[in-house]
């Protein structure tokens, strides 16, 4: 049975090429003559067995050169001395002729291997750019979209307001026309409808801005967060005095954020703060401390708190603590807070003790050096 390659049997195609080159050494041997050893060439149609058949076929003429060798040695009768030598001689010619096909044999195979790599990694390569192609368009697509979704949003809330916002005037209008002589019962139900028509515009307001959090631009600025939260309570010191709130911070980072978020963070927990108090002043407290690659943010109260069973679940839209009483809201503030963070690679949590206050946390990766503003 004959097999090509490397197979253990040489092919025709092997055996012709090596006894070829086998007796076009020992011919160029005995025209040089005795006094020159050409054992040298046999390397050449070892190599070249070796290269196009395989290693079996580069053995097999490794052996045939090795007699060759032999018999020209035999020939010209060469002296040793003493005459073992010339088994010596032949058996290192035989172990040079082998370890040459195996060295070559072994460099085709690291080449083949090489130039697999090399086409796996073009392979690869290419997919990633085309990949990479699939990608960018994904994502124009995707940022049409958001575009678009942020127009729509704008385009419904407008139509939504604006039937509330002309009932709303129409209340107003009956209640200032008829004054007191409207009936009591009459009187509650206009008040219950206006109460709702301002709450049905909270409401669309609210969705709007959770509706736009992260959409147009994605760019991140540097974002004073001190500063963010000056102008927040700067908003809510109406409420903050009228319920003799105490509001506290140390020195706040420098952080990477999009344009407007990070008040919107503070403006929803700290809102939420003088909202959901006790019966004692409020009592508020924001920090930072820079934790590995984040800074954490915390925002204290010394409120109601929150049940633990409660903890995870009054970050999803229109989820309300059940506190007994009517506390003013649409239950999206933490939804919104959520996405901001997690818009940023953040992540956000409470820790809370029912009746003895809240600790919102949110983390920020620091993906730039940030810098802390002097107290």
């Amino acid at each position: 049975m004959r097999r090509g390659g490397d197979g253990a049997a040489p092919t025709k195609s092997a055996l012709a090429l090596g006894f070829a080159g086998v007796v076009l050494v020992v011919s160029a041997q005995f025209v040089a003559g005795a006094e020159v050893r050409l054992s040298i060439l046999y390397l050449v149609p070892i190599a070249l067995v070796t290269w196009f058949f395989g290693h079996w076929q580069g053995l097999w003429v490794a052996l045939s050169s090795t007699l060759a060798f032999f018999g020209t040695e035999v020939a010209f009768d060469r002296p040793y001395d003493p005459p073992a030598l010339r088994s010596l001689n032949v058996s290192v010619h035989l172990a040079v002729y082998a370890a040459a096909a195996l060295s070559l044999a072994g460099l085709k195979t690291m080449l083949r291997r090489r130039q697999e790599l090399i086409g796996n990694l073009n392979e690869a390569l290419a997919e990633r750019k085309a990949s990479q192609r699939e990608l960018e368009a994904k994502a124009r697509e995707l940022a049409q979209s958001n575009a678009e979704l942020e127009q729509y949003a704008h385009v419904v809330a407008h139509d939504l307001k604006s039937p509330l916002v002309a009932i709303g005037g129409y209340l107003q209008l009956l209640a200032r026309r008829q004054g007191e002589g409207l009936e009591p019962d009459a009187a509650e139900c206009v008040a219950h409808a206006m109460a709702g028509a301002r709450r049905m515009e909270a409401l669309i307001d609210d969705l709007l801005v959770y509706s736009t959090v992260g959409a147009g631009d994605a760019s991140l600025e540097e974002t004073d967060a001190g500063a963010a939260l000056d102008r927040v309570l700067e908003d809510l010191g109406g409420t903050i005095e009228a319920c003799g709130a105490v509001v506290t911070r140390d020195p706040l980072p420098v952080v990477r954020a999009r344009k407007g978020q990070v008040d919107q963070l503070f403006q929803n927990l700290v809102a939420n703060a003088l909202k959901f108090r006790g019966n004692d002043a409020p009592r508020i407290h924001v920090s930072a401390r820079h934790r590995d690659d984040e800074w954490v943010f915390a925002v204290r109260d010394n409120g109601i708190g929150i049940a633990p069973e409660h903890a995870e679940e009054i970050f999803g839209m229109f989820k309300r603590l059940p506190t007994g009483a009517d506390v003013p809201g649409t239950g999206i503030g933490l939804a919104i807070c959520r996405k901001i963070v997690e818009g940023h690679g953040g992540r956000i949590w409470v820790e809370s003790v029912p009746g003895k206050g809240t600790t919102f946390f949110f983390a920020l990766p620091v993906v730039a050096p940030a810098r802390t503003p002097l107290p």
